[in-house]
């Protein structure tokens, strides 16, 4: 027991290629500060009293950042890009990347309410569907669910600020509560 035998045996762990629609040509970028969940429980401090709290359901797809920053413009990104480098939307060769994709479905909204907001924005959430994972929630393409916006910066719960903007058909993670939190 404990002795690694992998090599020994000829095993190697099987690491399953990126598939074509979330590759593309990316640029550095630095903004979009990386996104991790953490455990609730290794977060005891991370709620005051009195604050709000949303649960959302947890969707089996793949982790997508949607931001605007003004003269910086648009980036995209998946979780392990985030805070490092963004797939440019601008970039023809990024035409069938799935983030980008997402961007093009919501680019007009999201440029819209940071202007509006005169603020930088960054939509988080979860492309779900074909071509993303095996559980295809009974949707014929992939569709992103947005459950986080940063809005210079600060977190704040996705649906109090795209309920006030004029988001039509936008999709978020499905709401099971919204309390106030306890300490």
């Amino acid at each position: 027991m404990g002795a690694d035998c992998a090599e020994r045996l000829g095993i190697s762990k099987w690491i399953p290629p990126v598939p074509v629609e979330m590759t593309g040509k990316a640029h550095p970028c630095t903004w979009p500060a990386k996104f991790d969940v953490d455990a609730w429980q290794k977060q005891p401090d991370a709620f005051a009293a009195g604050d709000p709290v949303q649960v959302t359901e947890k969707l089996h797809g793949t982790f997508c950042l949607l931001g605007y920053h003004g003269d910086e413009g648009a980036a995209t990104a998946s979780k392990s890009m985030a805070g490092e480098l963004s797939f440019d939307p601008a970039n023809p060769d990024n035409e069938h990347n799935l983030y980008v994709r997402a961007w093009r479905q919501h680019d007009e909204k999201i440029v819209a309410l940071a202007k509006q907001l005169n603020a930088s924005m960054e939509v988080l959430g979860e492309i779900v569907g074909p071509e993303v994972q095996d559980l295809h929630y009974e949707l014929s393409s992939p569709t992103f669910f947005g459950f986080d916006v940063r809005v210079d910066g600060a977190e704040f719960l996705y649906a109090r600020i795209i309920r006030g903007a004029d988001c039509d058909g936008r999709r978020d993670a499905g709401v099971r509560s919204e309390v106030p939190g306890s300490a």
